[in-house]
């Protein structure tokens, strides 16, 4: 019999059953909708073991290139361990190494993670306080470059997290760390591109630098020809 291993547990496959249905038959809590691969509310990421090329119609290069699958269009063909793509799924202690601030309302946070985190330039991180409160910030650091995160935040006037990292935050103050999280990240797939338009506001631009750097070390020498800046009203092509 086949099984599909999920949060330490190990369940039996019945014929022509697919793995959501396996799983909320053994009382595992899912977030889903269709039930036809429509709505991608189940998606999921595959551990270990191979699942059927049919499993991941309609997901973009980016996600299956991260292993996700839709649960709910799979019937697999062998044994498989499977994980939530929740950024809560993997949670690190972290450490505030540095706070940088750059104007009256925006900083730079230095964060030191306690484990080595696997990332790409583009993807983002969630930040959770002692009070339990979580955000979502861009990551504008990258792990060729540094082991440190970096992320730019703006202040909120009214918003609770910001006003907590701007107030009460202090350097070598504990934090913890979910993710990584997103899809908008440079893949090898992107060189069979012949031509590549960036586009980001003014809050992405300091994780869209890493992006576009990326790229260039993975397809070919820059030249002065390679990249062509033009700012407008707040929008940033390369």
């Amino acid at each position: 019999m086949i099984t599909v291993e999920y949060n330490n547990k190990k369940f039996l496959v019945n014929n022509n059953d697919s793995v959501l249905n396996t799983l909320l038959k053994n009382d595992s809590v899912i977030p889903y909708s269709c039930q036809n691969g429509i709505c991608q509310s189940c998606i999921m990421k595959v551990v270990e073991g191979n699942i059927p090329k049919e499993s991941q119609k309609g997901l973009s290069e980016n996600q299956i290139e991260e292993n996700n699958f839709l649960p709910c269009i799979c019937m697999p063909t062998e044994n498989i361990k499977i994980d939530s793509t929740s950024g809560y799924s993997k949670i690190y202690d972290a450490e505030i190494k540095n706070i940088i601030k750059k104007t009256a309302d925006i900083i730079i946070l230095i964060i030191k993670c306690n484990e080595s985190l696997n990332y790409k330039p583009g993807q983002f991180i969630n930040l959770i306080n002692d009070k339990n409160i979580s955000r979502s910030y861009s990551l504008a650091s990258h792990p060729e470059i540094s082991a440190d995160l970096e992320l730019h935040i703006k202040l909120c006037p009214h918003g609770m997290m910001t006003n907590w990292i701007f107030n009460e935050l202090k350097i070598k103050d504990r934090l913890k760390i979910a993710g990584p999280n997103g899809y908008c990240y440079y893949t090898l797939k992107c060189k069979q591109k012949t031509f590549i338009t960036y586009y980001c506001g003014n809050r992405t631009f300091s994780h869209f630098r890493h992006i576009k750097r990326c790229s260039f070390s993975k397809t070919r020498k820059r030249n002065s020809f390679d990249s062509w800046l033009i700012s407008f009203f707040g929008a940033i092509f390369i």
